[in-house]
């Protein structure tokens, strides 16, 4: 039997250490929400899905159900890092 999108956000937290409000807190979501997803009573938003692949460092294919490695292979095409605060693009400033 594959396992659910809640098991394999669940394994894949408790494989790195991490409790649900610690990846709450790391990636802006409601623990209650992560709870829900976990327990496969949410149904998550494909951004979702990717802002916890990218907070667990696995892939979405894996979160998925499409693949069983947690990791794309090397070489492979990955999900893109989430940018860092200095990425980002700043707003511009208001005219006064």
């Amino acid at each position: 039997m594959a396992w659910s999108l809640g098991k394999r956000v669940k394994m894949a937290r408790i494989e790195r250490g991490i409790s649900q409000r610690q990846l709450a807190q790391h990636t802006g979501l409601w623990q209650s929400h992560l709870s829900l997803v976990e327990n496969d009573k949410h149904d998550p938003s494909a951004t979702l899905v990717r802002t916890v692949a990218l907070a667990l460092d696995v892939s979405t294919d894996y979160l998925l159900g499409l693949s069983d490695a947690m990791q794309a292979p090397k070489g492979a095409a990955s999900t893109p890092q989430r940018p860092t605060q200095r990425q980002r693009p700043r707003k511009p400033a208001r005219a006064s």
